[in-house]
Parts: structure tokens; C-alpha cells; sequence
């Protein structure tokens, strides 16, 4: 039998092996530089064939997700976490997304995803922000607002949002966009069904009605924080929304309010008793210069004020004009408070003595004679020197006359409130009072309030500023 001589023929089960496993080795070191990568926040996830990706095949670029902000620090906050697996296969999105709203082809990438039976997506928080756009929306931008509704209305991705807890719109003007009554009630409550929190974040509203029945329009949230808005009319107390009917049914828990204009009170606790009824628990107030307390004088108070049990009401010093002299908050322009029967502590804080003299002395004790609560437990008198942020010339050398212990009060007329409202239940008159004017202020307290009930109830609190 002839015998040809060939060449060795190599190996095809090792060349198989070997080859598989460079393949699969290069891969998985293409993740794990990815991964690095994502962790420093050195990689912007804008476009695949940006510069960021040189060292990536085109057949694995075509996973990389390209509708997140290209501003590094979206990255940072927003913590993605992407995996690649193999070429053309689903990836995976982990944790929380920030999704920008203004160009269009992001828009669209971000339906294509959510819709994609290739890729599994599991949001925490989504944050959809138009910030680049002017608070006056204009003709240059006309589909944003229809490509967000496009996005919500749409059956489809509601399975890819379902576990959204936590919503956040950021730079919208509910006045001029299909953000406003109906598309809140019907794409939110249609599209989120598990959301526990909804931030609105500088969004602008026609009035601050408004602004409460868009609070309403997502029923699972139990959580919905405002900041930084807007109101178009001011504010405007009519109820023409239905605020009345809503805040009687709606399973809201926890309100926060910060930074809005007009606004009395900076964040008020609700809690559900039953399906029909709401008790409010705690309101922090902000007792303004002038007449700004529509919330606190009229909804809050008709609707659930007969029910609350701790009221704190902070006297910002930046709201009052120190050219006027003559301001002093008198029965005009606070609340009634005789609705408050279920009141168990009372809080004034941030009584400064840096402004006009005498200021808050005769409204204090006005306010306080207005409570009829037989529950309430205790009162707190919080004055400070530096609720300014710049403090008046003279102000050290008043703080030295001491004459702000006598004046930041009415004492005489503090006793008569004390004296004709008996709160059987009271357990502790406090004041608080800056550093080294303890004794001085426990003399004066005890001298003017000696014939109250109340006097064996009194302390004194020094604060370290």
C-alpha cells in the first residue's frame, strides 16, 4: 500500500477548544473593561459610534444602550450597571435610569427598548427631565411633549415600567404640554401602577390648585414631593379642580412641599384611617410677612385641620421686609386655629431678635389663644440670632442691650392667654433661647408667668447659636 507523505494535520478537537475559548475569553474581557469603565464614569453612553468605543466590534455595539444623558454625573446618580453576553444576545439594565427628554431619537430608542422582547429592563427610579428646554416651552420644541405621551399611553411598555417605585419629572410647564389633568390621570395611573413616589421638580402649574390635583394623579403613590415650581396665576384658592373630593379619598401618606412660592408650609404627613377618610398628623408652616396663607387659612383646615396633632410654624425672617417697621402678623392675616381641637404640641420656631424689635409680641400669644385643644401636651417658644442670612448692622450691639428677652414677647399678655385657655394636659412650656441667656430668661419667665397653672411646667433650653 502506497504511503503519501502529508503534513500533520492538526488537531481539530483542540483547535475547536482553543479557539472557543479566546472567543469567549475576548468577550468576557470586552465586558469586564466595560463594566470598569462604567464604574469610573468615564464612558458616555450617547451613540455606538462615538469616539468612547474604538476598541468594541460594530456586532457588540449594537447592545450598548444610547439613550441616557451624556453628562457624566447623570452616571454617577443614576448607578446603571450594564452587562454585555454575547454578540446579538439581550442585555440586562439594573438600578435606577435618567432618561433626558430632548432629542428625539433618544425618545424613540427608548420606546424601540421597552417594546424589544430581547432585553429586560428593571427600573427603580425613572427620571424624565427636560431641563435644556426654557420653562416657556416654544414652536422649536412641538413633539417633546407628544413623544412623552406617546412613550406613557402606549399598552405595551406599561409591563417594562410596571416596577417603576419611584417617578420624577423635572422641567416640565403642565400649562402649555400634554402634561397636565388628563394626561396625568389617564397615562400615570394607566402606565405606573407600583409607583410609591412622585417628584415634581421645577414643573410649573397654572395655581396652586392645580398644583394639588396633579399630586392626585397617580393613585398608587403614597409619597409626592414638589420643588421649585411655578404658578402661572399665583395663588389661587378656588377649588375648580375638585382638590376637596380628592384629598378626601385619595390614599396620599406623605406630602413634601419645598421651595414653592406662596406656600405656608414646607411638608405635611398624611396617613390613611380607612378608604374614605385621611388624617393628617404633622404640618410644618411657614408663617410668611404678608397675606400669603391661603393653604393653611382655608383647604388644609376645612378639609382635615380638625384632626391634626402637631403644628409647627417656623417664622422666616427672609419673607419679612426689614425697610417696613410697622409689620406685625396680627388676627388679619393668620389662620383661624380654633379648628385645631385635636392638637397635642405647638411649636414656634425661628422667633428671630436680629430684625425689628418686637415684632412677633402680641401675634405669638394670639395665635396661641386661638386653641381649644383640651390635648395639648406642649408648647415651644424657639427664638434665634441668626436666622438671617445677613445679619443687620447693629444687630450684636441690640443682642448685648439684652432688652430682646423683654421684647421678642408680650409676656403680660403670654399670662393672660395662659391664664384663661387651662390646658389641662399641658406637660411642658419650653423656651429655647441662645447660649449664655438661660438664667436670665428663666428669671423673666418665672417672674411674669407666676400666677399661671402652667408655671411648674416651664423649662428653659439654651441652643448653641
Amino acid at each position: 500500500m502506497n504511503k503519501f507523505n502529508t503534513p500533520q494535520l492538526p488537531n481539530l478537537k483542540s483547535l475547536r477548544r482553543e479557539s472557543s475559548y479566546r472567543r469567549v475569553s475576548g468577550i468576557l474581557a470586552i465586558e469586564s473593561e466595560l463594566i470598569g469603565r462604567l464604574r469610573q464614569n468615564s464612558i458616555r453612553l450617547n451613540s455606538p459610534t462615538e469616539a468612547d468605543f474604538p476598541w468594541l466590534s460594530p456586532e457588540l455595539t449594537d447592545n450598548i444602550i444610547d439613550f441616557l444623558s451624556s453628562d457624566t454625573l447623570s452616571l454617577k446618580r443614576t448607578s446603571l450597571v450594564c452587562r454585555l453576553w454575547l454578540p446579538r444576545s439581550r442585555f440586562h439594565l439594573f438600578s435606577s435610569v435618567r432618561l433626558e427628554l430632548i432629542k428625539l431619537r433618544r425618545i424613540n430608542k427608548f420606546t424601540q427598548l421597552i417594546q424589544s422582547p430581547h432585553c429586560t429592563i428593571n427600573i427603580g427610579t425613572l427620571i424624565i427631565s427636560a431641563r435644556v428646554l426654557p420653562l416657556e416651552w416654544t414652536s422649536d420644541y412641538p413633539d417633546v411633549a407628544a413623544s412623552v405621551y406617546s412613550i406613557l399611553a402606549v399598552p405595551g411598555p406599561c409591563r417594562a415600567l410596571s416596577d417603576v417605585e419611584s417617578l420624577v419629572l423635572d422641567h416640565f410647564d403642565t400649562t402649555k404640554t400634554h402634561l397636565s389633568i388628563g394626561f396625568g390621570i389617564e397615562a400615570f395611573s394607566q402606565t405606573f401602577t407600583n409607583v410609591r413616589s412622585v417628584t415634581f421638580k421645577r414643573v410649573r402649574f397654572q395655581n396652586s390648585a392645580h398644583m394639588m390635583y396633579c399630586a392626585q394623579s397617580i393613585p398608587s403613590a403614597t409619597k409626592w414631593t414638589c420643588c421649585k415650581v411655578t404658578f402661572v396665576d399665583g395663588d389661587d384658592t378656588t377649588d375648580r379642580y375638585g382638590v376637596d373630593s380628592i384629598m378626601q379619598r385619595n390614599p396620599l401618606h406623605i406630602v413634601v412641599l419645598d421651595d414653592v412660592p406662596d406656600c405656608v408650609y414646607e411638608w405635611f404627613f398624611l396617613h390613611e384611617n380607612d378608604e374614605k377618610t385621611m388624617c393628617m398628623d404633622t404640618l410644618s408652616a411657614t408663617l410668611v410677612a404678608d397675606d400669603r396663607l391661603p393653604f393653611l387659612r382655608g383647604m388644609l383646615l376645612s378639609q382635615i385641620g380638625s384632626r391634626l396633632t402637631v403644628l409647627e410654624i417656623s417664622f422666616l425672617d427672609h419673607y419679612i421686609p426689614r425697610q417696613s417697621s410697622d409689620f406685625a402678623p396680627s388676627s388679619r392675616n393668620l389662620p383661624d386655629f380654633s379648628r385645631l381641637t385635636q392638637l397635642r404640641s405647638l411649636r414656634f420656631c425661628d422667633i428671630s431678635i436680629d430684625i425689628v424689635p418686637g415684632v412677633y409680641r402680641k401675634a405669638i400669644p394670639r395665635l396661641l389663644s386661638q386653641i381649644r385643644s383640651p390635648s395639648l401636651e406642649e408648647v415651644y417658644f424657639e427664638c434665634t440670632t441668626f436666622a438671617l442670612p445677613h445679619r443687620p448692622a447693629g444687630g450684636k450691639k441690640y443682642l448685648a442691650n439684652r432688652s430682646w428677652i423683654h421684647n421678642f414677647l408680650d409676656w403680660d399678655l403670654l399670662a393672660v392667654v395662659l391664664a384663661r385657655n387651662p390646658f389641662g394636659n399641658l406637660r411642658k412650656l419650653c423656651f429655647v433661647c441662645p447660649l449664655y441667656y438661660g438664667a436670665r430668661f428663666t428669671r423673666l419667665a418665672c417672674r411674669k408667668l407666676e400666677e399661671c397653672q402652667c408655671r411648674g411646667v416651664i423649662s428653659i433650653i439654651e441652643s448653641g447659636v
